[in-house]
């Protein structure tokens, strides 16, 4: 359903939301209906909010971008650090996860280790890591430094090693590759060449590299991985069936598969159990509809140059909730919102370089020395 402003996203989006909060509640979900409706408006009335914020320039694009930058390039760079001094034995597992809970809030599994390049090697993972990936694109695509995009690949490319995460393994495999592309002027044939010959040493002279990644997308812990995401599509279909058109609505769940005690309501198919919960009248007035809204929203007005990124960035961000959620929460806000004010024109009349020549042009005129002309911008 395609909306033509926000006015009418909303209204579609809380006749949404709306029934399908009476259904959970009719169904007997209580406590877990409002806790789902509340997680689900809060991530899309602060990606609203912030997109209304921009267009009455409330918000310093210039800053947001930087602030942004800033966030995801130390968060890497934290995260990459603290696995290095565990795997040097500086630090032990528990002290490494406790770092993780008190700096990020977030538990570290200490039972996710793998065989690496160094040893045993703690894994991290999460689909809001999707962020790093994304900003280091965009950082990519917009940078003239060429040392920069060298450095950041190498960074992505540690994180990624202590993720030893399919999605953020092939992500990074799309950032190398769009990297070389940009530090080789732009030539499609360098990345060609790369691709063929990355192929042809995996198979010969990089025997552990591929025997890590052949594990890791056909071995023992993908199979496992698999297999719950299958019996979750299974159940939460049978449940779906119950009611197709209205759904058993938000904080619903099966209770034969519960992936979250605390919000159980959550799982990794996130867009099945949205169908369960929803209905497809539901599914179409709040998924469909805001993820149209999103993709016009953000392609209005962007700048030319990241059409790449913001392609890539969008594809991620609609097609992981098929097998890890990220379509609602703090994650996906502010993956959103990054996408956009990453993807901004940057007027030719606030830029740096015209704001210095206008100031410096003022001072001229201002000044009691006569100037034989006044500088311009070319």
């Amino acid at each position: 359903m395609i909306v033509r402003d926000v006015t009418a996203s909303l209204t579609f989006l809380s006749i949404g939301l709306m029934a399908s909060v009476i259904i959970g509640v009719k169904n007997n979900f209580g406590i877990s209906t409002f806790i789902h409706a509340a997680t689900l408006i809060t991530t899309i009335l602060v990606i609203i909010f912030s997109f209304v914020a921009y267009d009455n320039k409330i918000l310093n694009e210039k800053k947001i971008i930087l602030a942004i930058n800033f966030t995801a390039f130390s968060g890497i760079f934290i995260k990459v650090s603290l696995v290095f001094f565990s795997v040097i034995g500086f630090l032990s597992v528990e002290s490494l996860a406790a770092n993780f809970e008190n700096i990020f809030g977030s538990s570290f599994f200490t039972a996710n280790l793998y065989g690496g390049f160094l040893g045993v090697i703690p894994r991290i993972s999460s689909s809001g890591y999707l962020f790093f990936y994304l900003v280091v694109l965009f950082y990519i695509c917009g940078s003239k430094n060429k040392l920069c995009i060298i450095l950041s690949l190498i960074l992505l490319l540690l994180f990624t090693v202590i993720t030893y995460s399919r999605i953020f393994i092939g992500l990074y495999f799309v950032v190398l590759c769009y990297g070389l592309y940009v530090l080789f002027s732009r030539n499609i044939r360098v990345v060609i060449v790369f691709i063929g010959f990355f192929c042809l040493l995996s198979f010969s002279k990089l025997k552990p590299i591929y025997l890590l990644l052949a594990e890791r997308f056909f071995g023992d812990l993908q199979s496992a991985s698999d297999l719950v995401r299958i019996e979750q599509i299974y159940l939460l279909n049978e449940s779906f069936l119950d009611n197709i058109l209205l759904g058993q609505g938000l904080g619903s769940y099966n209770v034969n598969i519960v992936r979250n005690e605390i919000n159980r309501w959550h799982y990794e198919t996130e867009y099945i159990a949205l169908l369960m919960q929803l209905g497809l009248f539901g599914f179409l007035l709040i998924v469909v509809n805001f993820i149209i809204y999103i993709i016009k929203k953000i392609a209005y007005e962007m700048n030319p140059k990241f059409v790449f990124p913001v392609v890539v960035a969008l594809l991620v961000w609609i097609l992981t909730p098929l097998q890890s959620a990220l379509f609602v929460g703090t994650s996906a806000s502010i993956i959103i919102i990054s996408i956009f004010f990453l993807s901004r024109k940057i007027t030719e009349q606030d830029s740096p370089e015209n704001r210095s020549i206008r100031c410096f042009n003022k001072l001229l005129k201002n000044s009691p020395i006569p100037s034989p002309r006044v500088l311009s911008h070319t």
